[in-house]
């Protein structure tokens, strides 16, 4: 088996997307928790995730399990990997800002130790999202 050494043109593209998309989550939740709580917040996220992937079951017709058993290991993954993290994200979120819970996340995921290209990568998003916050642009005004 080889590493593979570079992504193909689509698959940065996706990577892209993913990564607007979930840097979009984390601005979209931050303003909802202005308004609303932690659980409600991941209650209306879960909520509209379990009506897309209940409208792909039902447009694609598969099979729906039919036993409690299977119905309670759904539930206990459920709980284990979207409503326990999520509630527990954005709780975080009401006391860092989040640009930094995203970071930590990243971080977090990798489990491993930070090579040169991910440390640039660090590195350009952290000056991307002091853009994004202002500061960068504060601290340069009163530079000058």
């Amino acid at each position: 088996m080889t590493d593979q050494k570079s992504l193909s043109s689509r698959a940065s593209a996706e990577l892209l997307l993913l990564a607007l998309v979930w840097g979009g989550v984390f601005l979209s939740v931050r303003n909802a928790l202005n308004e609303v709580g932690v659980l409600s917040t991941v209650a209306h996220r879960a909520l509209w995730a379990a009506l897309v992937l209940w409208g792909l079951v039902f447009a694609l017709r598969l099979p729906v399990p039919r036993t409690w058993p299977v119905w309670g290991a759904f539930l206990v993954m459920g709980l284990l990997n979207n409503i326990i993290p999520f509630t527990l994200l954005n709780w975080s979120q009401l006391h860092i800002e989040s640009g930094l819970t995203a970071i930590l996340l990243g971080w977090a995921v990798l489990g491993e130790a930070l090579h040169p290209r991910a440390l640039l990568g660090f590195a350009i998003l952290a000056f991307g999202l002091l853009i994004l916050d202002g500061r960068l642009f504060s601290y340069l005004r009163n530079r000058v």
